[in-house]
C-alpha cells in the first residue's frame, strides 16, 4: 500500500513538471476556461507575475518578503494601469448558471470540472428558518447574545439586538450556532451537507450567519479560503462573480494577502 501511494506521488510530481513550462508562459492560472473574454493584460506582465509568486518560498527563505512586495506591486500596478487604459466598462453581468433541485446531485458530479457558482431557487423553501428567521425574530429571541459588526471600528461586543436595532450589517456571525445548536436544526443542512459529502468529497463544517438591518449592506469583494454553499432564508441578496481566473486582478497593487480586495465591483478602476 506504501508503495502504491509513493508511485501515485511521483506520478504527479512528474506530471506538474512537465506541465509547468505551459502553465508558466501561458495567459492562464488554471487548468480551466475563463468564462469570461480575457482581461485587457499583456501576457508578459501576467507571466512576470507567475514567475514572482513560484519564486516567493525561496524569497520568503531568503528574507527577501519585502522586496517580493515591492515587486509585486508594481507588476500589479502596471496590471491596473493597462486595465485602466484598455478595459471596457462591463454594463450587463452573465446570469449565474440555474440547477434543478431534483438535478442538484447531477450537476456536482462533474462540479470539479470547471467550479462555477450555481443557484438552486426553492432550495429548502418548508425549512423553519426560511418560515420564522428575520432580524426582528434574532432580536426578540437571541437578542442577548453578544456579537460584534464588522461596520464597528473597535469590535465592542454588544448585545445582538442593539446592534440591529441600530442598523448594523452583521455578517460572519458563526459562535451563535454554537452556542445555540437549535439553530443548525432549524437551518436543517443535513440535506445539502450529504449531497455534498458524497458528491465532491466536502464535509461539512461550520454555519456563519449574515443578518442585513437594511438595504444596500455588503461584504467587500473577497477570495474566500473554503468552499460555501449559501442558504438564502428570507428577503434578497445580489452576488457578483469574477472567474477564478482572473483573482489575481482582484487585489489592487497595496494588497499584502489581507482578507478582503480593495477594489469596488461597481466602481471604476
Amino acid at each position: 500500500m506504501q508503495n502504491m501511494y509513493s508511485w501515485t506521488a511521483f506520478k504527479s510530481i512528474i506530471s506538474t513538471v512537465l506541465r509547468l513550462p505551459r502553465h508558466l508562459f501561458s495567459r492562464n492560472f488554471s487548468d480551466f476556461s475563463p468564462v469570461e473574454a480575457p482581461p485587457p493584460v499583456s501576457t508578459f506582465w501576467i507571466v512576470a507575475l507567475k514567475l514572482l509568486l513560484l519564486s516567493y518560498p525561496a524569497l520568503f527563505l531568503a528574507g527577501l518578503e519585502r522586496p517580493f512586495r515591492y515587486m509585486r506591486r508594481f507588476i500589479y500596478g502596471r496590471m491596473h494601469n493597462e486595465l485602466k487604459k484598455n478595459c471596457v466598462p462591463v454594463t450587463e453581468f452573465t446570469p449565474v448558471q440555474e440547477v434543478r433541485k431534483e438535478e442538484l446531485a447531477t450537476h456536482l458530479r462533474n462540479f470539479f470540472d470547471h467550479p462555477r457558482p450555481f443557484v438552486v431557487r426553492h432550495y429548502h423553501k418548508e425549512s423553519a428558518a426560511v418560515k420564522t428567521w428575520s432580524p426582528k425574530w434574532f432580536s426578540e429571541n437571541y437578542g442577548d447574545f453578544l456579537c460584534s459588526s464588522a461596520e464597528l471600528s473597535d469590535h465592542t461586543p454588544t448585545k445582538l439586538s442593539t446592534l440591529i436595532e441600530q442598523g448594523h450589517y452583521i455578517n460572519f456571525l458563526d459562535r451563535i450556532f454554537r452556542a445555540y445548536p437549535e439553530l443548525e436544526s432549524q437551518l436543517d443542512t443535513r440535506e445539502i451537507t450529504q449531497t455534498l459529502a458524497d458528491s465532491l468529497g466536502l464535509e461539512h463544517t461550520y454555519n456563519e450567519l449574515f443578518i442585513a438591518t437594511r438595504k444596500n449592506t455588503a461584504t467587500k469583494l473577497h477570495n474566500h479560503s473554503v468552499w460555501n454553499f449559501f442558504l438564502q432564508v428570507s428577503d434578497n441578496k445580489e452576488w457578483i462573480f469574477i472567474d477564478p481566473e482572473y483573482s489575481h486582478l482582484v487585489y489592487s497593487q497595496t494588497h499584502t494577502l489581507e482578507f478582503a480586495s480593495e477594489i469596488e465591483p461597481n466602481d471604476p478602476l
